[in-house]
């Protein structure tokens, strides 16, 4: 009777833990070294590859379970990898890391909440060296933040919909036309990224707000009021910025430097007690 007993319990929870664990674990499929003959992923995956020297491997994400896309890249800290994750229709790049020039690079990549708007992309990985390397993608449709989407200028800028709605955002090493309207406030050309964020008090009521970002190193904040007038600029926080009805701000962040974090920023403002 015990050992029964014993024997369904093993039952209900092997049953439970294979209910859990719905990621399915597979092999890089060549030849895959064109876009063409990408290979297909259309769900939560786990998967190991290698690249050899002068190899590229390519993947078609086209995922059927959520728009929300959790990213992980696991390999040598030793090698450089260039990773491009792009829209399959026009080439649009939603993110490319070079992690020779990633300062905190130590064998892995971790994005989080990446907003798919688009329905099919492509990533294309390749390396100067042989490596090794465990793929793994996760989608839902249940997120929390919302992403930045090609906003290095001022009339692209992502609107921050409310309070306490939080962004997520990348400092990664673009070629950047710079925009006039910024200019004349950087300290100089040393960029790494600029991203603009647009704001707009769509209520009756006039309060005062703080911009907050929060990340590991020190950014720049600068903002512009509807006109595109410089208001005033900061490090990682603007505080007591009056926020009238039907006000509305601009805010450019710049990361100066040489090499890039790969770690996503969160950036949202808040209600000030003034």
């Amino acid at each position: 009777m015990i050992k029964n007993i014993i024997l369904i319990l093993m039952l209900i929870l092997l049953i439970s833990c294979n209910r859990n664990n719905n990621t399915s674990t597979v092999n890089e499929i060549e030849p895959n070294d064109n876009e063409e003959y990408a290979q297909f992923i259309e769900s939560d995956i786990s998967l190991k590859g290698s690249l050899i020297i002068d190899d590229i491997d390519y993947y078609h994400i086209k995922p059927t379970n959520g728009f929300i896309m959790n990213f992980g890249l696991y390999a040598n800290n030793d090698s450089n990898i260039v990773l491009e994750f792009y829209n399959k229709e026009n080439k649009d790049i939603l993110f490319k890391i070079e992690t020779q020039k990633a300062k905190d690079y130590f064998g892995n990549i971790e994005l989080k909440n990446i907003v798919l708007k688009q329905n099919e992309y492509l990533l294309k990985l390749t390396s100067e060296d042989e490596i090794d390397y465990n793929l793994k993608l996760n989608f839902s449709d249940d997120y929390k933040y919302k992403n930045e989407y090609n906003n290095n200028n001022i009339f692209y800028a992502e609107e921050i919909g409310y309070p306490n709605q939080k962004i997520n955002g990348f400092f990664i090493k673009k070629d950047l036309v710079l925009d006039e309207v910024l200019k004349p406030y950087l300290k100089n050309y040393n960029i790494i990224d600029i991203d603009f964020y647009r704001i707009k008090n769509e209520t009756d009521i006039d309060s005062y707000i703080n911009i907050i970002l929060e990340y590991k190193e020190d950014i720049e904040i600068i903002l512009f009021d509807e006109n595109h007038n410089y208001i005033r600029k900061a490090v990682n926080r603007i505080d007591n910025i009056n926020f009238s009805k039907n006000r509305e701000y601009y805010i450019a962040l710049i990361y100066y430097g040489e090499k890039y974090l790969i770690e996503q920023y969160i950036l949202y403002y808040e209600f000030s007690n003034k």
